[in-house]
């Protein structure tokens, strides 16, 4: 009799069954969490790779607002992208170079991490931003359009250039109306558009002699005509008297209007003062007065003599020879008749002529030696400053006086930037007329492009009225900015005169300065000239020369259109810079904001870090602002206009 079979093997199969089940299902959740770890780990990496990018590049961000790194520069309180050779985080890198800032692996420590991360973070500033930017927009309708334009078409040539075998650098295009002359195996280099001639009267050798950006180009074929820029709407009038200043080796300043002697002649000795003597009663004479041509009569015995016919030296005595000629009506002519000096001009004592008797008929003829007063004596004058017309109006000053003005020292006219003019004995603060010190560096006035609310001057030249720097000493003036349709103009040569008699008339230029017999401006190499024009320079009719020796920055900042130009430069104290110079167009950052790039590179647990031995993790681009120009540690505005981590 059979047996009944249990069911033992099938609870075993379903056992084994179960068993492995759970077994795959342990297996899968296994792997799954080992995936899910290694992915954890992987992202936390990732995390803090860009953790330790961001605080790297905000340490820079803070070092850059608190001004970290200058605390050893009395002068500046932050990083402004200035020409001092002083860079983002206050190292002495050089002139527009990268500044670097290197963290150690303290600075950020990954979680669950023994190591820490370094970084090392480039900063380069952005070109035509901070104390080297424009907060002016520039673009062309507020500039010329040519570097140089020379327009004269009656010789061959209108521009040459060479001293001895140098290069001449300059910044913008450049055109000649007529043809283009090579001295001295030199050459021109220039940006922009290069270099046009007119093809009619070229004389040859220009297309091995110019550059454009250091590579031989040949000269484009063009003319160009006289834009035709208005004189300045000012009318001439005689300036006011020059104030002395206060105390020894402080400034000396002028005041806009008429010249009819250099600021700095010795003397006026080349005045004659003609008394014509009419009848009186018996022993006596009132004389009537004559003035040089252009003067103001007055009457009676005395002559008010006006600033502009007695403009005082600035270093030396004034005085005036006067003759006395007439016919004597009166048998004897008693006493005596004197021309009185205003008061303006200090105290001066009366200058005295004797009377004389000749005889009814007979000609009175009396000279006298000079008379007058030592410019603002007893005080040494310092410097010279030409003042605007006032806090928002450009001064304007005519010169129309024969022969050449030395200017031999220290002259600055327009908006003073007193960063660069030193201080006073008892303080800070500059006041022109003060002992304020005489500047020593470009920047003594305010470029038009650096500030729209900087005032300057216009020196308008007329008649034979030249300008012949003849020391080292700085000569720096600058123009205004008046919107963005306006060109800031420095100087002016007049085509047509100006004024109505019996006021002061500034007649054309004329005579050798309009035919090459001498230049309206000559800069001497031997004189070794320290002068600077922040503006444009208009003369169409004129002759400039410029041999310029170790340039250092632009002696022109704003191009110059004139009828023919000498161009000759030896060395250079700062490389390839243009002396004479075109502003590239600009938005307009300006001083008030300064952009740089941030580039980090990241060492994962390493202690030390550099570009070699990092990779790029993270790249920004920063502005920073300050309100008045001028940083303030821990005051200054950012902005982030670009952050980007790298994969």
């Amino acid at each position: 009799m059979n047996k009944l079979r249990k069911d033992e093997g099938a609870s075993l199969i379903l056992a084994i069954l179960i068993v492995t089940t759970i077994s795959l299902v342990v297996v899968a959740l296994l792997t799954q969490g080992s995936s899910s770890l290694r992915v954890t780990l992987a992202v936390r990496s990732v995390a803090d790779s860009s953790y330790s990018a961001d605080g790297a590049a905000q340490i820079a961000i803070n070092n850059l607002r608190a001004g970290t790194g200058f605390g050893s520069n009395p002068n500046e309180a932050g990083f402004n992208n200035g020409n001092d050779g002083a860079g983002c985080f206050g190292n002495s890198v050089g002139l527009g170079n990268t500044d670097n800032l290197p963290l150690s692996s303290s600075f950020y420590t990954p979680y669950g991490s023994g190591g820490g991360n370094s970084a090392y973070v480039q900063c380069t500033p952005e070109t035509g931003t901070g104390a080297q930017g424009s907060p002016v927009i520039i673009s062309s309708t507020n500039k010329p359009g040519q570097a140089i334009l020379t327009l004269d078409t009656t010789n061959s040539d209108g521009l040459d250039f060479g001293h001895s075998s140098e290069t001449n650098t300059v910044h913008g295009s450049v055109t000649s109306d007529s043809g283009l002359q090579v001295k001295n195996n030199s050459s021109l280099n220039v940006t922009g558009t290069g270099v046009s001639i007119n093809a009619n009267s070229a004389t040859g050798g220009c297309q091995q002699a110019v550059q454009v950006n250091g590579v031989n180009t040949p000269c484009g074929t063009t003319s160009i005509p006289d834009p035709n820029y208005a004189a300045p709407s000012v009318t001439p009038a005689f300036p006011a008297t020059p104030t002395c200043p206060t105390s020894n080796n402080g400034p000396e300043i002028f005041y806009p209007g008429v010249y009819t002697m250099t600021p700095d002649t010795a003397g006026v000795g080349s005045q004659t003062i003609t008394i014509t003597v009419s009848s009186g009663s018996a022993g006596t004479f009132t004389p009537t007065l004559t003035a040089p041509t252009g003067y103001p009569v007055a009457t009676a015995q005395a002559w008010n003599v006006t600033p502009a016919a007695m403009q005082t030296s600035l270093r030396n005595s004034w005085g005036i020879p006067v003759t006395v000629t007439g016919t004597q009506t009166t048998a004897t002519v008693a006493g005596s008749y004197a021309i009185t000096f205003p008061g303006v001009l200090g105290t001066t004592p009366a200058l005295t002529v004797a009377g004389v008797g000749l005889g009814v008929g007979k000609t009175v003829t009396r000279s006298t030696t000079t008379a007058g007063k030592a410019s603002c004596a007893p005080t040494t004058v310092g410097w010279y400053y030409f003042a605007p017309q006032d806090s928002v109006t450009t001064g304007v000053y005519y010169f129309n006086w024969s022969g050449s003005w030395g200017l031999s020292g220290t002259a600055v006219g327009g908006t003073l930037a007193t960063n660069k003019l030193g201080t006073t004995a008892g303080g800070s603060t500059i006041a022109p007329a003060g002992n304020a010190l005489a500047p020593t560096q470009p920047g003594a006035c305010v470029n038009p492009i650096k500030d729209p609310n900087a005032v300057g001057d216009e020196f308008v030249f007329g008649g034979t009225a030249q300008l012949h720097p003849s020391s080292t000493s700085l000569k720096e003036f600058c123009a205004t900015y008046n919107g963005t349709t306006s060109i800031p103009t420095v100087v002016y040569g007049l085509k047509s005169s100006v004024g109505t008699a019996p006021a002061p008339v500034v007649p054309a230029q004329s005579t050798c300065v309009v035919n090459s017999g001498c230049a309206m401006i000559t800069i001497s190499n031997g004189d070794h000239a320290v002068i600077y024009f922040e503006g444009f320079v208009y003369a169409p009719r004129a002759y400039i020369t410029l041999d310029v020796n170790n340039a250092t920055q632009p002696f022109f900042n704003f191009g110059l259109i004139t009828n023919t130009l000498h161009l000759g430069q030896t060395g250079s104290g700062c490389g390839t810079c243009a002396y004479i110079n075109l502003p590239d167009n600009s938005l307009g950052y300006g001083q008030v904001s300064t952009i740089v790039d941030l580039t980090v590179y990241l060492c994962p647990g390493a202690a030390s870090c550099t570009p070699a031995s990092g990779a790029v993790a993270l790249k920004a681009r920063v502005q920073l602002y300050d309100s008045t120009g001028t940083p303030v540690a821990g005051q200054r505005g950012v902005n982030i206009l670009s952050w980007s981590e790298q994969r």
